[in-house]
């Protein structure tokens, strides 16, 4: 599965679009897993853990679309940036 070191989140269940064929069917619907305790025992506001979820649950519907993790840290990163250059307006 790919899991890493460190704290979960979330986590996608599923066959990414992607790789989906012709015959693609008679499956389980995907599904995303907010897993609660992680992330609330790494917030420190009911505001951060919002925020945390938001991003899990972008982070995992990019998984359903088919991109990978590094995929995903780049655009998470562009991100930040882009947020880091509008607070510093």
């Amino acid at each position: 599965m790919g899991i890493r070191s460190g704290t979960l989140f979330g986590l996608y269940q599923g066959v990414p679009l992607t790789e989906r064929g012709w015959n693609y069917g008679n499956m389980l619907p995907d599904r995303i897993v907010i897993y609660q305790r992680p992330i609330e025992s790494v917030a420190a506001s009911a505001e951060q853990v919002e925020t945390i979820v938001q991003d899990t649950v972008i982070h995992e519907i990019g998984h359903y679309f088919g991109f990978t993790d590094k995929e995903l840290r780049e655009i998470e990163a562009m991100k930040i940036k882009q947020e880091d250059g509008k607070a510093e307006r």
